[in-house]
């Protein structure tokens, strides 16, 4: 009997899911699945988290000494000095306050969970369900899912044929399914990118990746 095994995105999951028969309960092979929001080899990066530094307020005070240079010419006698013409000071220059930038109202897409029926034997065709959502405030357009599996001495790479979503609503979440055949018994890397080739203006592009590990028997 095949057993559903669910990989989920965002975080490291053992899961274990039990099979009844009718006679003992016999659990099925566990399978680590983690995370990433980058990637290798795809055009992806890690997300980064930039905590924003406190504004520094300087004071700079008044000088003290006087700035006009000493006159050479001789000082009047009290009572016949001729008062000179009165400065008018410049106003001091504010700062231009630049507005606050607001996040973009666009669609976000991510991979929220993949799923696989094991035992996952070689040379054969395996359905591979991979599950991208919207997690944004606005629809996104057609866009493609790229699914990839690599040898665990990562020498060897199979990607399946990239499966096109042609919208999705805001908070929506679609099933996409791969016909994944791989040759030889191994523990790969499987990696899933929704919109592979950018075609969705997104208010965050750097969280369209994730990735697991399955194992392939003879």
């Amino acid at each position: 009997m095949r057993i559903p095994h669910i990989v989920m995105a965002g975080a490291v999951v053992t899961l274990l899911v039990g099979c009844t028969t009718l006679g003992t309960a016999t659990p099925p092979p566990t399978a680590l699945v983690e995370s990433s929001s980058a990637p290798s080899a795809l055009p992806s990066a890690p997300i980064l988290s930039l905590a924003p530094q406190p504004s520094v307020l300087v004071s700079v005070p008044p000088s003290t000494e006087s700035s006009e240079a000493p006159s050479s010419e001789p000082t009047s006698p009290p009572g016949t000095a001729t008062p000179g013409p009165t400065k008018t000071p410049k106003p001091t220059p504010r700062p231009t306050q630049r507005p606050t930038s607001t996040p973009a109202d666009l669609p976000n897409l991510i991979i929220s969970n993949a799923s696989y029926l094991l035992p996952w034997h070689t040379n054969t065709d395996e359905d591979l369900t991979v599950t991208v959502k919207n997690t944004g405030t606005q629809p996104a357009g057609a866009f493609y899912v790229h699914a990839q599996a690599v040898s665990s001495d990562g020498k060897s790479t199979y990607a399946f044929i990239d499966q096109q979503v042609p919208s999705l609503a805001p908070g929506a979440t679609m099933d996409v399914h791969f016909n994944a055949n791989l040759p030889t018994a191994d523990t790969y890397k499987l990696t899933f990118v929704a919109d592979i080739f950018k075609d969705v203006a997104e208010s965050d592009e750097k969280d369209n990746s994730a990735h697991g590990f399955a194992t392939v028997t003879n």
